[in-house]
């Protein structure tokens, strides 16, 4: 209770300084009016427009779409922080609405980019100024040839915009709703699922089972959920001749679709370094076979370390000092002016997440931080986004937004190097084995568990095509893709197939999983050779994140003297995988 009682909670005053605060009430009615204007200024008119009046239009929309994102971003961090006061939820939920109608107003603009002819688009790059949102424009580009008629993509902007944050609001009140009895107390879902990895195997399974009972009887509605969500994006996938469910999100991460096939089959066909590391935790446990809520059971020497919060913030600096002098400084900002809430609390959302926001003002990070070591690795995770983030934002709105892929990546090198660094300060034997059987863990689970999850949306998207989802078939796709991964040293009976309701990313954000499969294969890569290369490929790796926006996967491969094509992918992942196997085997071999 001290520990929680000193965690810091953060202020979002340099957003807005309170729910029913004067600016944003302007703001939301300017926005408004803004978004109308701008609508009635550039409506139908970009393809007559002169490339530096085109240039203007692009700039005036960005500074618009970001007074909007400021608005979204502070009703995200009032829900995500836990305010349950009628005035918060009352505001959340007047963002959302408002929003929802002004960005869906501003669709037409992106829609008649698209529409410009090649050349057009050439001399807008030309125009001193243009070429900064040469990324942005690729991304709008994208979509060409799957556009509809402006009426249709108006209509379907508006129904999109407002029937998605309907659902997606929906699933993130039932969550937060639901309380999970336990010996410690009521608990939220994302603190009873934080109790899978205590060091009490009693608490693990009564936890589970609480839980198990919780999600099934609440599943029909999170089913509902799915269907509407899964629905909505097949019909606009199918309007606009889309046959595969993750093409958007490959157009989002610039990679065409064999790149993420060959990934996603170089990791398939090595899951049977995963069903190893299972029955090898197994037989540390002492079982033959891990029952599910024994899979991320802490090894002794790790449940043993703990980590009050100034302990926390040096491991984490002195781990990124170790990469970056810079990127030290710009992550001690995060704890020194206020940008991260950390303690746990009733109605605060599970897990962690670092909320960009936008470039005028900083990025917030916003986590649950228990002591333990799975909390200081999120810890690094969201301040490596966060600095990212930092060093993207003087490239403007448009252009500081990163592909998933390539910041999934920046995470996920943190991450790795703190494990590493923990490992190496600890003496050999127990604790240092330890630490390395957590760092394995913890890479599975990064790739082949995400890979999991990729399997079992594109299978939900798959099966919605045919007829409604049942509660029923969803839970068996989940546990059909978590089986595979897992194998048979882990059981996973039938009360483990409600867990899928807990993957946020598979109701806000489809087929963002795979993002952390390209993420740990290309952070393994890179961390290889930062220790082979030093410190001018450190230069190199700074100068990539300041790029934002116009970096991505070939960017960051060039760093790894590899081409972006999808034996490269395949290539990278097989590299990723044989360390895995190395450190595998090296904890096989000391088995009894």
């Amino acid at each position: 209770m001290k520990m929680i009682e000193r965690l810091p909670q953060c202020d979002l005053a340099d957003l807005y300084a309170a729910p029913d605060a004067p600016s944003l009430v302007a703001d939301l009615d300017e926005v408004a009016l803004a978004t109308a204007a701008f609508r009635g200024q550039y409506g139908g008119l970009l393809a007559h427009l002169a490339a530096p009046a085109l240039l203007d239009a692009v700039r005036a929309y960005e500074r618009l779409a970001e007074r909007a994102a400021r608005l979204v971003s502070y009703a995200t961090l009032l829900a995500a922080t836990g305010g349950t006061e009628p005035l918060v939820l009352a505001t959340v939920e007047t963002i959302r609405m408002k929003m929802g109608s002004a960005l869906s107003a501003l669709t037409f603009f992106p829609r008649e980019l698209v529409r410009l002819g090649d050349g057009r688009f050439e001399d807008l790059l030309r125009t001193p100024g243009g070429a900064t949102y040469a990324p942005w424009l690729g991304t709008v580009r994208a979509v060409r040839g799957h556009l509809l008629t402006d009426a249709a993509e108006r209509q379907l902007a508006e129904e999109s915009a407002v029937q998605r944050m309907e659902w997606v609001g929906r699933y993130d009140r039932r969550m937060h709703a639901l309380c999970v009895p336990t010996e410690h107390g009521s608990m939220s879902v994302g603190a009873a699922l934080h109790l899978h990895t205590a060091a009490d195997p009693t608490a693990r399974e009564s936890t589970a089972r609480t839980l198990a009972t919780i999600l099934d009887a609440n599943i029909e509605d999170f089913t509902l959920i799915l269907n509407a969500l899964v629905e909505r994006k097949q019909r606009e996938d199918r309007r606009r001749g889309l046959d595969r469910p993750n093409t958007t999100r490959n157009c989002v991460n610039r990679l065409g679709d064999e790149v993420v096939d060959a990934m996603i089959d170089t990791v398939q066909a090595r899951t049977p370094l995963a069903h190893r590391f299972y029955r090898l935790k197994a037989s540390w446990l002492g079982q033959d076979v891990l029952d599910h809520w024994d899979r991320s059971a802490p090894l002794p020497g790790v449940a043993a370390m703990r980590f009050e919060w100034e302990e926390a913030r040096a491991a984490v600096l002195q781990a990124f000092e170790s990469l970056s002098p810079e990127m030290a400084a710009l992550a001690r900002r995060f704890f020194e002016e206020g940008w991260i809430d950390a303690a746990p609390r009733a109605g605060k959302v599970g897990g962690s997440a670092c909320h960009a926001t936008v470039p005028s003002v900083h990025p917030y990070i916003v986590m649950n931080f228990r002591g333990g070591v799975r909390d200081l690795l999120a810890l690094a995770h969201e301040l490596a986004h966060g600095v990212h983030q930092v060093l993207a934002a003087d490239n403007g709105f448009l252009a500081a937004a990163v592909p998933p892929v390539l910041a999934e990546t920046v995470a996920a090198l943190a991450e790795i190097v703190v494990l590493s660094g923990l490992c190496q300060q600890s003496a050999p034997g127990p604790t240092r084995d330890a630490l390395l059987a957590f760092k394995l863990e913890h890479l599975i689970n990064t790739i082949f568990h995400h890979a999991a999850i990729h399997e079992f949306e594109r299978h939900v998207h798959h099966a919605r095509r045919d007829a409604e989802l049942t509660s029923a078939l969803v839970n068996e796709l989940w546990l059909s893709s978590q089986r595979a991964f897992m194998g048979p040293a882990v059981r996973l009976d039938s009360s483990y197939g409600t867990y899928w309701t807990c993957v946020g990313h598979v109701f806000r954000a489809p087929f963002y999983a795979y993002s952390y499969v390209f993420g740990g294969a290309l952070a393994l890569s890179l961390h290889g050779r930062l220790a082979e290369e030093g410190q001018p490929l450190v230069e190199r790796y700074l100068s990539l994140l300041r790029l934002g926006g116009r970096a991505s996967l070939p960017a960051l491969t060039a760093l790894l003297d590899t081409r972006d094509r999808a034996p490269s992918a395949a290539a990278l992942a097989t590299a990723a995988l044989d360390a895995v196997g190395s450190i595998l085997e090296a904890l096989e071999s000391k088995r009894p």
